[in-house]
């Protein structure tokens, strides 16, 4: 009997996941993903009549607004420098003003270099995102006070900034209570009512009403605004119009079940269909 209680649990588990996605699950939808011609993005992709699939167009085929707005799996990134959309090569490719270092986080899996800044030119470049936070960086104590914004270390320790020394510091930060003022209190993932208090869907206002990170802005939970409020998401209940845009590009309309289904295949899902099936092995 005890694998039932294993079935419900990993079900339980799975329906939890269907509002709250890992970073690297959010905004992972491209054109391949896209089954139909009404689902297929006139603005971000090609119908191909003769195959019946629909397709990428090429980077370059994007203006700044649209190339910036693409999924990462268009591998498209902005080019300040040559005022192109390019193919994503490397994180190392791209340098900043110091002052715009937090461009980097804009491109496709990249954070600031901080051992990369140079006082003399004031700039500073790009490179591979250390650990899995959207916010990621190596330390703290390198940033400028300026750009103290919650950044995330590999040690899952918070970057936040000192007020009285006028730096950035490294805090063990667990959850939003452990922010002790209104100016540190992070608005990505909390929200300030007398103390620092942890963000949901319903304290969001209408136009902010998409999604919210966590804590360590590994996992993003999303919203929609119904009745006058803002709620949780409930996949189940998208329509095949509302799918890709409701979700932000995490979740595309499959015509085959006639459900709205993750773009990038969480692994908790193939774990735990492993794990039911070895354990009925043994039964």
């Amino acid at each position: 009997m005890i694998y039932y209680y294993l079935i419900g649990f990993l079900l339980l588990v799975n329906g939890q996941s269907i509002t709250t996605l890992k970073i690297s699950e959010f905004y992972q939808c491209s054109c391949e993903n896209l089954k139909t011609p009404l689902d297929c993005i006139q603005d971000f992709c090609n119908w191909d009549f003769v195959n019946d699939v629909c397709q990428n167009k090429e980077c370059k085929e994007f203006s700044k607004g649209d190339c910036q707005a693409v999924p990462d799996p268009f591998n498209c990134v902005w080019n300040y420098k040559t005022a192109k959309c390019e193919d994503f090569k490397a994180c190392s490719d791209f340098s900043f003003s110091s002052s715009w270092g937090d461009r980097c986080y804009d491109l496709i899996n990249c954070q600031v270099d901080l051992d990369s800044l140079d006082p003399r030119s004031k700039t500073v470049k790009c490179m591979d995102r250390s650990n899995d936070s959207a916010k990621s960086v190596v330390n703290c104590h390198k940033i400028p006070y300026e750009s103290c914004k919650w950044l995330v270390t590999d040690n899952d320790e918070i970057c936040v900034r000192n007020l009285e020394k006028k730096t950035c510091e490294t805090k063990q930060i667990n959850n939003c209570a452990d922010y002790s003022l209104k100016s540190t209190c992070d608005k990505s993932t909390c929200y300030w009512d007398g103390t620092c208090k942890s963000l949901d869907c319903s304290k969001l206002s209408e136009e902010g009403c998409q999604y919210y990170y966590s804590f360590d802005s590994k996992n993003i939970t999303l919203c929609t605004w119904k009745e006058n409020q803002c709620t949780n998401l409930n996949i189940d209940n998208l329509k095949q119009n509302q799918c890709l845009s409701y979700t932000l590009y995490s979740y595309a309309w499959n015509p085959d079940s006639e459900k709205c289904e993750i773009c990038k295949k969480q692994m908790l899902l193939i774990l735990s269909y492993g794990l039911i099936l070895l354990f009925l092995g043994f039964n």
